[in-house]
């Protein structure tokens, strides 16, 4: 159950890392009207988002390695990512129509890069830990000298 805090806490705080740029730009917009937003233009920015795209991927896989999201769900999951992002896509188009979305794509890829590489470090340290369990005692590589 720790290790379920953990992680979840560990994907709240990319989130709020992803989420405070756009935080600290909405501050001076909130007197600003925004344009009208063309919802096929909408989508297009969101689609072309790489980066976000990236973070949402490796969310579901953390909350995948924690046994939050079961084998069969992570479609499911990275679905209600999406439309939470194209929600936040939405509320930035609206309150802060200055925002530089290219440059909040930018960070969301920086975390996610990031991400990427300390969940494959931590699968790395578990799955050498497994093997050195699996091949304990064995003729010749099982040897250990921590018993003498």
């Amino acid at each position: 159950m720790t290790r379920k805090i953990l992680v979840l806490s560990i994907a709240l705080s990319l989130l709020a890392v992803f989420l405070v740029p756009a935080v600290a730009l909405a501050a001076p917009a909130v007197l600003q009207t925004a344009p009208p937003i063309d919802l096929p233009t909408l989508l297009a920015q969101f689609m072309a988002l790489a980066g976000v795209g990236a973070l949402m991927a490796l969310l579901v896989n953390i909350l995948k390695v924690a046994g939050i999201v079961k084998d069969g769900d992570a479609p499911t999951w990275a679905t209600g990512f999406n439309l939470a992002g194209l929600v936040l896509l939405f509320f930035l188009k609206v309150f802060v129509p200055q925002a530089d979305i290219g440059q909040l794509d930018g960070i969301a890829a920086t975390i996610a890069q990031i991400g990427i590489l300390v969940l494959g470090l931590i699968t790395q340290l578990l799955s050498a830990k497994a093997a050195h369990a699996a091949v304990r005692g064995t003729w010749l590589i099982g040897k250990t000298h921590s018993l003498k």
